[in-house]
């Protein structure tokens, strides 16, 4: 038997073997105490971490593993404080003096040996692990080599892990597929749940005792629309052919343009890469760019009413009712209406106008030069009206100055000043009266 007591810890307690891709590090701490009634001197305590690549390796590699003592006593006046390292040279970590000078360790007194950065060995079994002493106690047992023994078992993880997409960001109008991954062993069964709570069974337990550490794929049918969650269910069936209690893993596949089928609720939506903002008021829609209103592109829009402070018409308007515009309407090109204009006030032209009906003023027509329907034409450069065909007056005809009847190029009859002049034959045929 050793002459002081040993516990073994692990941090996590289970060791699990390392997978390819997924270490397995665990701690280690090693408490020595000191049970006697008496002190117990010791000249080192040597630790033998079994390595290599076999069942009964705890490690592959002990180089890198961090070595440290920590102590819970009163260094007597004298002696060092124990050191705890590792001897490449012997394969070996050792705590002893600086001075490999003999210590002392008081009655009830215990320091710990903690060795971190253990990366586990990758195939299950049982690790054992060597503690060599070399201690006494006064005036009992000799200062002879002491070894103990603790067992260390190794054992593949039992539940499953690393549950993933292939991709986290799919564009499933590019046509992208997503495949699910995950590890775990074969003695599980394991179902895919879709989000509304269907569970499709993917993989189905191998038979047989033993348990092996497998890299499984199930590919995602159809490709999300939006972003979308996915469980994994791990466990056994019961009689009905549905999972049992057992272990349960989520992901998240984003999509880079999500559809949503029922619609969705937000206050505003905002532009990539400008300030443009669509807001959803209680009155409608606000559309602004920046500071200001924003722009409305459409090739066809389709409106009850349309209320604005200004309207600019690029190409063609079209209005299949009325058109009622309080304020100034321009046109820069051609203005088409089939029903009825009612102007308020000025109705200014700068091309041509063209009724296919009657044409209503109630005030002055104001033209450079106006045709209408072949029979009446006026000349802007020449001020001249001339009248196609017969005239037919109502009332009475005006002349401010001159009055000229002609016939082609010859005049029948001018009205000049205070004088008619006549050149061919007058007919009367009711009375003729003169005041000379």
């Amino acid at each position: 038997m050793s002459v002081l007591d040993y516990a073994v810890f692990t941090d996590p307690a289970l060791l699990q073997v390392s997978q390819p891709g997924a270490p397995s590090v665990v701690s280690m701490y090693i408490t020595v105490s000191n049970s006697h009634h008496t002190e117990v001197q010791w000249d080192f305590i040597s630790v033998d971490l079994p390595d290599g690549k076999g069942a009964d390796a705890l490690t592959e590699v002990a180089d890198d593993i961090r070595a440290r003592v920590e102590i819970d006593y009163a260094v007597q006046p004298g002696e060092e404080a124990p050191e705890f390292g590792f001897i490449s040279s012997r394969h070996i970590f050792r705590a002893a003096a600086p001075s490999l000078r003999r210590l002392t360790l008081p009655e009830g007194g215990s320091f710990t040996l903690i060795l971190e950065n253990i990366p586990v060995s990758g195939e299950k079994g049982l690790a054992r692990l060597k503690i060599l002493e070399k201690a006494s106690v006064p005036g009992g047992l000799t200062p002879n080599l002491r070894q103990v023994v603790f067992g260390l078992p190794k054992s593949t993880p039992a539940t499953p892990r690393n549950f993933r997409p292939d991709k986290s960001l799919v564009d499933a109008d590019a046509g992208e597929q997503v495949t699910l991954w995950w590890d775990g062993p074969d003695n599980l069964d394991y179902w895919i749940q879709y989000p509304g709570g269907q569970k499709v069974l993917a993989r189905q337990k191998s038979p047989g005792p033993s348990v092996t550490q497998t890299s499984y794929a199930w590919s995602v049918s159809p490709t999300p629309k939006r972003d979308t969650t996915y469980t994994l269910v791990a466990g056994t069936t019961d009689s009905a052919g549905q999972p049992e209690q057992g272990y349960f893993l989520t992901t998240t596949v984003h999509v880079r343009v999500p559809e949503f089928e029922s619609g969705m609720r937000t206050p505003w939506v905002e532009g990539t890469g400008n300030n443009s903002r669509v807001a959803f008021s209680p009155a409608g829609v606000d559309i602004t760019s920046g500071s200001g209103r924003g722009t409305v592109t459409a090739a066809t829009a389709d409106l009850n009413d349309l209320v604005t402070d200004r309207a600019q018409v690029k190409e063609h308007l079209t209005l299949d009712g009325g058109l009622t515009v309080n304020g100034r309407l321009e046109a820069k090109s051609d203005l088409n209406v089939t029903g009825d204009v009612v102007a308020g006030r000025d109705l200014t032209v700068n091309g041509d106008l063209r009724p296919t009906r009657n044409l209503e003023v109630g005030g002055a027509v104001i033209a450079g030069d106006l045709t209408v329907r072949d029979k009446l034409t006026t000349d802007h450069d020449r001020f001249t009206l001339i009248v196609h065909g017969e005239s037919l007056f109502l009332g009475k005809v005006n002349a401010n100055r001159h009055l000229s009847v002609r016939n082609k190029d010859a005049w029948i009859m001018h009205v000049n000043d205070d004088m008619v002049a006549i050149q061919g034959n007058l007919r009367v045929h009711g009375a003729f009266r003169s005041d000379s």
